[in-house]
């Protein structure tokens, strides 16, 4: 999988994703001006990320990812940060 750092926007909120190469997934939620952030380790097996322990499918279609775990998916949109963000 290529790395992707990816932004959700709903409602006057954002939710942004940085993937790092060691493995790991920093969330930055961005809600009514405060914004909280969490990291989590990932891996991906084929076409499967798996967070938590928590297997779902993935696909990367042009800027777009989009995250599947049952019936619930999440697509997102590809962007170039400024910098890293902090951990």
């Amino acid at each position: 999988m290529d790395l992707v750092d990816v932004e959700y926007t709903f409602d006057n909120s954002k939710i942004l994703f940085y993937f790092t190469a060691d493995g790991r997934v920093i969330m930055s939620m961005t809600m009514m001006g405060e914004t909280q952030t969490e990291e989590k380790a990932y891996e991906v097996q084929g076409s499967q990320i798996i967070m938590d322990g928590f297997p779902s499918d993935f696909v990367i279609e042009g800027n777009t990812l989009t995250i599947t775990e049952g019936e619930a998916s999440m697509s997102m949109t590809r962007y170039e940060p400024a910098e890293e963000p902090a951990a």
